[in-house]
């Protein structure tokens, strides 16, 4: 049954479509800016221009219509015929069972649709780990746990988060990182991926730091941790450990040039070989497989043509070691072997 009064003033009208299954009553007003609505009993809202009605009994709804810039007013009631009871459930994108206040749905069932919850605490639906039930995480800049604040209690030495590599040639690389509460500074230590033997880099006081010296087209793993006092020595844990790759040898400046190292393999010395079609400057430094410098052999600006360089590992233990010839921008790499 449907009763509709409507008053003078401004002409608010309401239509009414009841849902078949539940036997709830969604109302939509026209012809008004504003609405508010009484009783509440029964109702999903009792503001905006739509809302849900399945009250207990029979209810008279009253609603009032106002137009915002003039102030006028109108006031209908509507009655409505009894329903089942309604419940509410938020969508949950995420599925970690806290929903989104802001997206919800109404059914007469206690079992919520697919992908909706009972629970709207969610503060970010879009990702998982985020949600009232979640730890904080130190040193992030996140409102883990959804209460307001960006972490909180956070007294200890908490590793560095979300590692990043930006600005990736064949001989360098730039980590970049979320400062940790507490840090007096940082280390960063790097080495070529699936080898033993860490660089490490010490005292860096700001979340920056651009890796040199590196090998072309290789992989490297790199990690973080942060300091946070010095005497007692107090550090975190290393950080998550991140993976890159350096880009390829830019070999158009120098398409001629001829590189050799002989004898290859060698007992403590050696000679390196090279031509030049131009004037440039020339380093050449000696690394091993970890891509760790163990030399500078040279760095000069050397005249076109032919030349040789001794290379002196006597100081060195036998094994495999690359040899990389730089020339301007450009590099070559050869490897190596010093048997005893």
């Amino acid at each position: 049954m449907l009763t509709v009064n409507i008053s003078d003033g401004v002409s608010i009208t309401a239509s009414v479509v009841v849902e078949e299954i539940c036997g709830s009553s969604e109302i939509t007003m026209h012809g008004a800016d504003t609405y508010t609505w009484s009783p509440s009993i029964g109702l999903t809202e009792t503001t905006g221009e739509e809302v849900i009605a399945s009250p207990p009994v029979t209810t008279t709804y009253t609603i009032v219509g106002r137009i915002t810039e003039s102030g006028c007013s109108d006031t209908i009631t509507v009655t409505i015929d009894a329903g089942q009871q309604l419940y509410k459930y938020y969508r949950d994108v995420d599925g970690d069972s806290y929903g989104n206040i802001n997206v919800k749905t109404y059914t007469c069932s206690l079992t919520p649709p697919s992908g909706y919850v009972s629970n709207s605490t969610d503060c970010n639906d879009a990702n998982e780990l985020i949600n009232p039930g979640a730890t904080e995480i130190c040193g992030n800049n996140i409102d883990d746990n959804c209460n307001g604040e960006i972490d909180e209690n956070c007294s200890g030495c908490y590793e560095p988060t979300n590692l990043s590599i930006a600005k990736i040639t064949e001989n360098s690389a730039k980590l970049i990182w979320y400062a940790s509460p507490g840090a007096l500074n940082y280390k960063v230590r790097y080495k070529v991926a699936n080898t033993n033997g860490w660089t490490v880099i010490a005292k860096i006081t700001n979340t920056s730091k651009t890796i040199e010296d590196l090998l072309p087209l290789t992989e490297y793993a790199c990690q973080v941790k942060s300091v946070c006092s010095k005497n007692p020595k107090i550090t975190s844990l290393w950080g998550t450990k991140v993976f890159f790759t350096t880009e390829a040898n830019k070999l158009g400046a120098i398409p001629s040039i001829q590189f050799e190292v002989y004898p290859n393999p060698f007992e403590s010395f050696a000679t390196i070989s090279y031509s030049l079609t131009m004037d440039a400057n020339v380093r050449i430094d000696l690394f091993d497989v970890a891509g760790q410098l163990m030399q500078q052999v040279s760095n000069e600006n050397m005249p076109a043509g032919s030349h040789t360089t001794a290379l002196n590992c006597s100081q060195l233990s036998p094994g495999v070691y690359l040899v990389k010839l730089q020339v301007n921008e450009s590099s070559m790499i050869k490897k190596i072997v010093m048997i005893k």
